[in-house]
């Protein structure tokens, strides 16, 4: 599949299943992970409430995002499915944190500039990078938007562990089914950041839907210079 193909089936796959994902099996496996990911997460990054203003890219519903209003002075959501961007900005209403006015998100392709250049202390990404045509492209371009010191953090699946066949509709919205430290250390140098950590951080082990998942999740994490 080419690299446009890829990104054209993300965008539809998820505008499809935005609405009410947490309602879904995948959705609501993906919430009992982050909330397994959370403690790691706000350990490889120094969130303050009062100053840490952060980038959540790929974003879907908004349910990782929500759990760090507690622990960032703003978040941005960022996604190309305008869909997931909806559901989003629908549950921050719904979920009572609309008031605060420090979380929404944009539907904005990166790669086509954006933002303003604004800039970020952390910027976090969950279970993204397998969907990308490039991981290169994408993290020196998340790179652009840190401030000096600020931190990238990675969650995805680690290689290898797949081992069943997945549906035509699952296999073409991914690029690969994982990564590895090596991996994800080369990629971060390769965006000029230095690679700060990579640790095996939540496991599931359940049915999904009509699939039976067994497999782990990493956090990796590098910083601006």
């Amino acid at each position: 599949m080419s690299d446009a193909s890829l990104y054209d089936s993300n965008i539809a796959h998820w505008d499809h299943f935005a609405k009410d994902l947490d309602k879904q099996p995948w959705g609501i496996a993906s919430m009992k992970l982050w909330r397994k990911l959370l403690p790691h997460v706000l350990k490889a990054a120094p969130f303050d409430k009062d100053t840490s203003e952060v980038m959540d890219f790929g974003c879907g519903n908004g349910f990782n995002a929500s759990l760090l209003v507690p622990h960032a002075k703003s978040i941005l959501g960022v996604d190309v499915s305008s869909g997931m961007v909806d559901e989003f900005n629908s549950n921050i209403q719904k979920w009572g944190l609309a008031d605060e006015g420090k979380i929404s998100a944009v539907r904005v392709d990166l790669t086509e500039g954006g933002l303003d250049n604004k800039k970020f202390d952390i910027i976090f990404s969950t279970m993204v990078y397998h969907h990308l045509p490039s991981v290169d492209e994408t993290t020196k371009i998340l790179a652009s938007f840190l401030k000096p010191g600020g931190r990238l953090l990675i969650i995805d699946w680690i290689k290898g562990q797949d081992k069943q066949q997945y549906s035509e509709q699952i296999d073409r919205i991914m690029k690969v089914d994982g990564f590895d430290e090596e991996e994800m250390k080369a990629t971060f140098e390769r965006a000029g950041l230095e690679s700060l950590g990579f640790e095996p951080a939540a496991k599931i082990n359940e049915m999904v839907g009509d699939y039976y998942l067994d497999k782990t999740a990493y956090l990796a994490w590098g910083g601006r210079k």
